[in-house]
């Protein structure tokens, strides 16, 4: 489960980043703009939960309002993790060298 919640992940950030140059491209300010680092955040969030949510329910067999609890437990907990790693890159980068 873990291995395909990362997948599509990481296949969501490759997305993301996509449209961050094509905003770029168009004259916005991509990812140096804060609303575009918002909106794509907060893109990224939602459609982690949803396939959370529709993933839990076979995996986990979770149904009703348990389902939608732990599907959005886990995706904050997704994100917890994803700002953790960036900041544990940023600290090896900054020490590192």
């Amino acid at each position: 489960f873990a291995l395909h919640l990362y997948t599509v992940l990481l296949m969501l950030f490759c997305v993301a980043l996509l449209a961050a140059k094509l905003s770029a491209a168009l004259g916005g300010g991509g990812l140096d703009s804060p609303r575009v680092d918002t909106v794509l955040s907060v893109f990224n969030l939602g459609v982690c939960a949803l396939y959370l949510y529709m993933a839990i329910g076979p995996v986990y067999a979770a149904q009703g309002g348990t389902r939608v609890l732990r599907a959005v437990v886990l995706a904050f907990a997704v994100g917890a993790i994803v700002l953790g790693y960036r900041f544990v890159l940023f600290l090896i980068t900054l020490y590192g060298t």
